[in-house]
């Protein structure tokens, strides 16, 4: 059997593969716009929250980073660009180049905020099925005039679908 990756369905009894999806949707929605401006301790909140439904859904934590390892180097790149670019307080300076404490704090916070989306759609997809994910942007898209929900509902669906294998 081939390894799965983490962006697959993976099936079990667990809350997050119960509620319905619709309800998934709209959680995530109302979740995203309150961590857009906020701070450190409500995004740690909502990281512990994200661990206890990974520990519920019987998901492998140290799997999953390692699987996601070059996300991580990604957010490294992150922290370490807006650690070197964001003006304020200089801790240390190097040839030119400083380091400062706003950027360590706003750096951190950014690709903490990031692993959160990235951890959050991982939940999302690996306790989804697919045909759901199309049934539900068909339901949201429905009373949207002009908007063939149809076919964006059968896009979304195909692109989830691909994002194991872009990945």
């Amino acid at each position: 059997m081939a390894d799965l990756t983490p962006f697959t369905y993976r099936q079990g009894q667990s809350l997050l593969h119960i509620i319905d999806v619709r309800c998934k949707f709209f959680i995530i929605c109302i979740v995203s716009m309150s961590m857009l401006s906020a701070h450190f301790f409500p995004c740690f909140l909502y990281f512990l929250i994200l661990l206890f439904f990974f520990k519920k859904a019987d998901f492998n934590i140290f799997a999953t980073l390692k699987s996601i390892k070059y996300f991580m180097f990604l957010l490294v790149f992150v922290f370490i660009a807006r650690a070197l670019t964001e003006k304020g307080d200089i801790i240390f300076s190097f040839y030119g180049i400083s380091v400062t404490k706003q950027g360590l704090s706003g750096g951190f916070l950014v690709s903490f905020k990031f692993f959160l989306v990235m951890v959050t759609g991982l939940l999302f997809s690996s306790t989804t099925k697919p045909s759901s994910v199309k049934s539900a942007v068909q339901w949201f898209l429905k009373p949207i005039p002009f908007v063939p929900e149809k076919r964006v509902a059968v896009m979304i669906s195909l692109s989830l679908g691909f994002m194991p294998v872009i990945l």
